[in-house]
């Protein structure tokens, strides 16, 4: 699913282009641009790493299935899923790349509590600086997309390296701290999240001051006529522009700037029930009564769990009412009402706000609820989050549960799992910038085919 949306978007969008492309074996597919499989399959086809490894690359770039490395995950140094960075490792000492870059998500810094006093990002950057016949200058970098224009608290860790001749030649530095992005309004440009003072070279530039990050209305305000006029009038259009800059994004698919409506924007249907529990969260949310609520429920309700609802419940106003004004309190007993009857068990569930960059973006379309509205968010709205552009169409199935989360990666799965597009600009900026610089004072530091 995931490779028929990368296909059509950035290969070909002619749909029998695709219907044919999966059947063909790795060095077929490989000569069309996009292998459907397994990494190891790759490094097994002969005749595919041979061209690759003669094509002078100046970038490899990837995730390996961040799953094992979550915070929110199962701590376990020996998942299977992080043995799959060493056969990325294996790609790049066949290909020997210009500049590698390996992303993943921030719990890899942390050490698994069972393991040694090395935690997996360490491994990764010591081997990685060790691959292919010059060895690699690696620098740890923490990613926010909210600091290169996504309206989206993002936080990425990542693994830049620079083979070593060409880091010689461009005079570029390392450490081993890891250095974080920042907005550019910041007193310094990174933050170093280590003791060393040495500055870093390899951070990608930052797009976005403090005083102007773009928020969740302004990703959103336009793709639901539910919302009053006056809401969606009072928003700025800037962002949804700039994700119809279809230069700036350069797809395969070329779309008419009129008439043009982006695709997955079905909203998913929810119960009245599911309903009067969103609207009662954003009403909880409002009062600061979430966190002693939820803890309320987890207790079943038990007097000493439910006094600081009622100490917070004396001291608000009655009546109150959700955003949308479809569930009303005239009192606290009401309202306490309200939450014994609608609150349930899964404390996952978020109202983002309206006015703020979104939480990252996850892969379960049920945890986040729309600010103003009592629903969860369309595919296109949770794209918009991450920055992906209008003309980026989603494919397969819009969602999946159950045993098939082992096989499926649906529409919102792909979102969630992304990069986001602005960071990749910032990183594709970064690199670009730099072989441009190294191919005026080094013109024969690519390798031999």
């Amino acid at each position: 699913m995931a490779a028929e949306t990368y296909f059509r978007n950035l290969i070909s969008s002619d749909v029998p282009a695709w219907d044919r492309h999966p059947t063909g074996d790795v060095e077929t597919q490989g000569l069309g641009g996009l292998v459907v499989g397994t990494l190891e399959s790759v490094l097994n086809d002969h005749s595919t790493m041979a061209r690759l490894a003669g094509a002078q690359i100046d970038l490899v770039a990837g995730g390996p299935p961040c799953q094992g490395f979550s915070l929110a995950g199962r701590r376990q140094s020996d998942d299977p899923r992080n043995r799959l960075a060493w056969q990325f490792l294996e790609f790049v000492a066949a290909t020997n790349p210009r500049f590698v870059i390996i992303e993943n998500v921030v719990g890899m810094h942390r050490k698994f509590r069972s393991a040694s006093a090395q935690t997996p990002f360490d491994s990764l950057r010591i081997a990685l600086s060790e691959q292919g016949d010059r060895g690699y200058a690696v620098q740890g970098v923490l990613l926010n997309a909210k600091h290169f224009g996504a309206p989206q608290s993002r936080p990425r860790m990542m693994l830049i390296g620079v083979r070593k001749d060409v880091a010689e030649s461009l005079a570029v530095t390392t450490t081993q701290d890891v250095i974080a992005s920042a907005f550019t309004d910041a007193t310094s440009p990174a933050e170093s999240l280590g003791p060393s003072q040495k500055p870093a070279q390899i951070l990608p530039r930052a797009r976005r001051a403090s005083t102007n990050v773009r928020t969740v209305a302004e990703a959103i305000f336009d793709l639901d006529p539910a919302l009053p006029r006056s809401t969606r009038e009072a928003v700025s259009t800037d962002y949804v522009k700039e994700l119809s800059d279809t230069e700036l994004w350069r797809l395969e698919r070329r779309v008419p700037a009129v008439q043009w409506h982006p695709a997955n924007t079905a909203f998913r249907t929810h119960r009245e029930s599911t309903q009067q529990l969103f609207r009662l969260l954003s009403v909880l949310k409002d009062h600061k009564l979430t966190d002693a609520a939820r803890r309320a429920r987890s207790d079943e309700f038990a007097p000493d769990s439910v006094a600081p609802v009622w100490d917070l419940l004396t001291k608000l106003d009655f009546p109150i009412a959700s955003r949308d004004g479809a569930l009303a309190a005239g009192s606290a007993d009401e309202l306490m009402l309200h939450i014994r009857r609608l609150l349930t068990r899964k404390h996952s569930q978020t109202v983002l706000d309206w006015d703020q960059p979104s939480r990252t973006v996850v892969t379960i379309p049920d945890d986040y609820i729309h600010p103003l509205l009592p629903r969860t968010f369309s595919v296109r709205e949770l794209a918009r989050l991450q920055g992906f552009p209008d003309a980026f169409e989603f494919y397969g199935k819009v969602t999946t549960g159950g045993h098939s989360r082992r096989f499926d990666v649906p529409q919102y799965t792909q979102v969630g799992n992304a990069v986001s597009p602005f960071v990749g600009l910032a990183l594709g900026e970064l690199i670009a910038n730099y072989s441009a610089l190294l191919d005026e004072v080094s013109p024969t530091s690519r390798p031999a085919a």
